[in-house]
């Protein structure tokens, strides 16, 4: 993986009164952490649709081809970065979007991030984040509207999250020398107490559960997370929970010019 990841970022404008609230998520909230706002539609703004149509795509296709069920994630390392360093020098114009892409779960997981100062929660840093008193959820049922899940003895369970690919949740905008800390409460919708951070000594069983997919060349406005949902590993194949952030703009990557 790469060592460090700046962002910089220019926004494009948005008009909340175009956007549509997605179906209502009903799910527990184990940890009691407060939510972003509600669910937006797909395709309900230009920005969004925008992303539908141009954008989502090429992620999709990256997930059919190289995250694919039950499949180790391997990958050339040109696409791949660090998950720990979402560090933002400039601050953002507009708010910040995360869009649900894609999941393959057998867990109803919930994703949630902390906006925190760049570097702290790193090895060796004196202040470590807890997203328990820091984070917030944006989804908190990270599940398509109706998944068939099938197990290794050709099981098929149904089981409905109510989102579809392209929905989205706005997370405000983000002060230059912050950095994203996104983390999973692994099937927490079904009430589990299970959290997993992307920094890996903070994990139980201290395991890198995240991966970063950036395409500069054709999206250099946006970054792909996934997460795998197992304690221990599972299949590491890190579909489980897929979402890409939408940063608004041209995004810069530099080595250097951030925090170690």
């Amino acid at each position: 993986m790469k060592k460090s990841l700046g962002l910089v970022l220019m926004l494009v404008a948005t008009t909340w009164s175009t956007m549509h609230e997605a179906c209502a998520q009903a799910a527990k909230n184990p940890f009691n952490l407060p939510k972003y706002t509600a669910v937006q539609k797909a395709k309900s703004d230009t920005r969004s649709t925008q992303f539908a149509n141009q954008v989502m795509p090429t992620f999709q296709q990256f997930i059919d081809k190289s995250l694919k069920e039950a499949s180790q994630f391997k990958v050339a390392p040109d696409y791949v970065l660090d998950p720990t360093r979402l560090y933002l020098p400039l601050t953002t114009l507009q708010p910040v979007r995360v869009y649900f892409v894609h999941e393959g779960a057998g867990y109803r997981n919930q994703l949630g991030v902390s906006i925190v100062d760049a570097g702290h929660g790193r090895s060796g840093s004196s202040t470590l984040i807890d997203p328990l008193t820091q984070g917030k959820l944006i989804f908190d049922d990270a599940s398509f509207e109706v998944t068939q899940i099938k197990d290794k003895k050709g099981n098929v369970t149904s089981q409905s999250g109510g989102l579809k690919a392209g929905d989205f949740v706005e997370i405000g905008t983000i002060q230059a020398g912050k950095q994203v800390d996104f983390f999973l409460c692994s099937d927490g919708a079904n009430g589990t107490k299970n959290l997993l951070r992307n920094f890996p000594e903070l994990n139980s069983d201290k395991l890198q559960h995240v991966i970063a997919v950036y395409f500069k060349d054709t999206h250099p406005g946006y970054v792909m997370i996934g997460f795998e949902d197992i304690v221990g590993g599972g299949d590491l194949d890190y579909n489980d929970t897929l979402f890409v952030i939408d940063f608004g703009y041209d995004i810069s990557i530099e080595k250097g010019d951030l925090p170690h």
